[in-house]
């Protein structure tokens, strides 16, 4: 039973902190292209809300009010944009408007404790009010899914281990999975920010999917490039068209605009601070005595990136048991804002 479980979880998910979500409104499920269908509808906290395409059955407002509630959203301050300022709408229309999403892109800043708590009552309320749009329908499997870019594809094994309860289940999440998915080997950031997540899901066995790039495929494309990852390698990360259509896309004025506003500041920020980029396996110190040629590298990097976390979250959610499935991606901010990110 979803709905009771969900109110046995969402309880435990507060926040009294200021947030704002934008969503770029599709029905991918009407969508032939699977990369079409993948930018589905992204959202991200700290930034602006658009209007999604209504629900054919929407779920009723008594089960929104409910869901705000019971995961505390109501004590957050959602904004839409209009025109050159900001609007306050209600938490109910925002998680109205994105129950119907294929992929909700929410974007963390990282240096905001918080923003993890948000982002798992932002998940426990979508689960509820799927649930409740979707009773006796039948419908099979998890109403929807996390996806996380702090774990490499390679550690799919177990997630799926943990969610199910077979892996440490009465051990607490980050303790269970920090050395089982070599997480400080990987992520710069602290694994007991995600505690919230780990536990809802767990307590839900709502599917975790990890959306973050195989380290082996990521570390070949920082030593050559687009051209040092094989037909094998693009298969692992959801590209198998290879590397032509990112090749393309480097050529444009577009990619030289994200190029110049985004990848460059980050690289510089890489260079300088003693913090290693969380898409880059690579430490600050090998770059650093490498040839200015990394920066190129480095660039590549995160556009595979961007587009394996795109494609992975879109046949997560068209290979779902159900069709409405939904998946929410935890990535950070400056994937979901910039024209350029995964959720672009």
């Amino acid at each position: 039973d979803w709905s009771s479980d969900a109110c046995t979880m969402l309880s435990a998910c507060r926040s009294a902190v200021a947030l704002a979500v934008l969503a770029r409104a599709h029905r991918p499920r009407n969508q032939q292209s699977r990369r079409a269908f993948g930018r589905g509808v992204s959202a991200t906290i700290a930034t602006a809300v658009l209007p999604a395409p209504a629900l054919a059955d929407p779920p009723s407002q008594k089960y929104l009010e409910l869901a705000v509630s019971l995961s505390e959203l109501g004590e957050t301050r959602p904004y839409a944009v209009l025109g050159d300022g900001l609007a306050p709408v209600r938490p109910t229309s925002v998680l109205s408007e994105l129950t119907d999403a294929g992929t909700v892109w929410l974007g963390e800043q990282r240096d905001l404790t918080d923003d993890n708590t948000i982002a798992a009552g932002i998940v426990a309320a979508l689960a509820m009010a799927k649930s409740a749009a979707g009773a006796g329908s039948g419908a099979a499997g998890a109403p929807l899914g996390v996806g996380l870019e702090a774990v490499r594809s390679e550690y799919q094994p177990v997630l799926d281990a943990f969610v199910m309860g077979v892996f440490k289940p009465n051990v607490e999440a980050t303790v269970a999975l920090r050395d089982a998915l070599d997480w400080d080997k990987h992520w710069p950031y602290p694994i007991e920010r995600y505690a919230p997540v780990f536990e809802l899901c767990r307590g839900l066995g709502l599917p975790l999917v990890a959306l973050g790039p195989n380290a082996k495929d990521l570390r070949a494309v920082e030593a050559g490039g687009l051209d040092g990852l094989d037909a094998a390698a693009w298969a692992r990360l959801s590209l198998p068209e290879g590397p032509a259509a990112l090749a393309s896309y480097r050529d444009t004025a577009a990619y030289a605009r994200y190029a110049r506003e985004v990848l460059q500041p980050d690289f510089d920020r890489f260079t300088r601070q003693p913090v290693d980029a969380p898409f880059f396996e690579q430490s600050v110190a090998a770059v650093a005595s490498t040839p200015a040629a990394v920066a190129d590298n480095f660039f590549c990097t995160r556009l595979v990136c961007d587009a394996s976390m795109a494609a992975r979250a879109a046949a997560w959610v068209d290979e779902a048991p159900r069709k409405d499935a939904q998946l929410v991606a935890l990535v950070g901010a400056e994937r979901v804002t910039s024209d350029g990110g995964a959720a672009a």
